[in-house]
């Protein structure tokens, strides 16, 4: 019951969303865009691979750690202090579905936040950054989105 509705919240909060018989929060359509956080260091658009480098995180967890724009802040605080600085790339969702890649929002812990995640195929190909967005940290710990 209590999965039912956390389901049916998450239906109403993240517009286009279902959820499917596991108790997760499925979008087909999202209507907010969806980052992957890199190191500025490990993003290589001529790679071998023509692949963006995923986290240890990433590889061990089984599915790819995204973040939607309200939750950048927090995740570049709580996984990249002392980076210095961090690419935020927005992925286009049409060429990630070719890929075999699935979107899915779900609760990183029971009663947590909901966060996108990616599964199927455990790479994001290059061709699906649709943008690129570097951010810079701050002597005092913060986070700011540099502009050229």
């Amino acid at each position: 019951m209590f999965k039912r509705l956390l389901c049916l919240l998450g239906a109403v909060f993240l517009s286009g969303c279902g959820c499917s018989d596991k108790g997760k929060i499925e979008c087909v359509c999202l209507d907010q865009r969806v980052y992957k956080i890199v190191d500025a260091d490990d993003f290589d658009e001529g790679n071998e691979n023509d692949c963006i480098k995923l986290s240890e995180l990433d590889l061990k967890s089984g599915f790819i750690h995204a973040s939607c724009d309200s939750q950048i802040n927090s995740i570049l605080k709580k996984f990249f202090t002392g980076k210095g600085s961090v690419l935020a790339l927005e992925l286009d969702l049409d060429v990630l579905k070719n890929a075999g890649i699935k979107l899915v929002m779900e609760c990183n812990k029971p009663g947590g936040k909901v966060y996108p995640h990616l599964y199927g195929a455990q790479k994001i190909p290059l061709n699906a950054v649709k943008n690129k967005f570097e951010y810079k940290e701050l002597s005092d710990g913060e986070w700011h989105k540099h502009i050229d």
